[in-house]
């Protein structure tokens, strides 16, 4: 799989709302979240897209939710805003900064066809591109992401 088989499919308005998840800042927000968030470069923002999607019960397995939110958390100002939304039909495997205010989504869906979101922040708008066709495989990414932070998931 190369970049190069990913082809545009949409531009948009990025859409922000206040997010649902506490902030790390918040007394109320769970610690076992603290090694999923994905910070920007001089760790004044962050990304948490765990938090919603998850959480442990009391014997430490984790229960799924099927709906998603993707947060930018802001340590300065105090704030959470939903950035984007995904359902079980779709959903953010991982997240990374381009730049301070370039992020980039790395997805997947029912139909096995990965999918790149860019959301620049400043400019608002998102930019997506899928892959030319669907895997003929079941990604193990989202198994892997876990178990590399210390959770099996069967």
């Amino acid at each position: 799989m190369s970049l190069q088989s990913f082809e545009f499919a949409a531009r948009d308005t990025l859409k922000v709302i206040s997010g649902n998840v506490y902030g790390s800042f918040d007394s109320d927000f769970d610690s076992i979240y603290s090694k999923f968030l994905v910070y920007q470069n001089n760790k004044e923002k962050y990304i948490d897209f765990d938090s919603y999607n998850w959480i442990a019960n009391q014997e430490g397995n984790l229960i799924f939710s099927p709906d998603q939110e993707i947060n930018l958390v802001d340590f300065k100002n105090k704030s959470v805003h939903r950035l984007a939304f995904r359902g079980p039909y779709q959903w953010v495997e991982n997240v990374f900064w381009q730049k301070d205010s370039l992020l980039v989504l790395l997805e997947n869906n029912y139909k096995r066809q990965p999918v790149i979101s860019m959301l620049d922040l400043k400019k608002k708008t998102v930019v997506t591109f899928t892959y030319h066709q669907p895997l003929n495989f079941d990604s193990d990414y989202f198994k892997l992401r876990f178990k590399k932070m210390g959770y099996f998931i069967e």
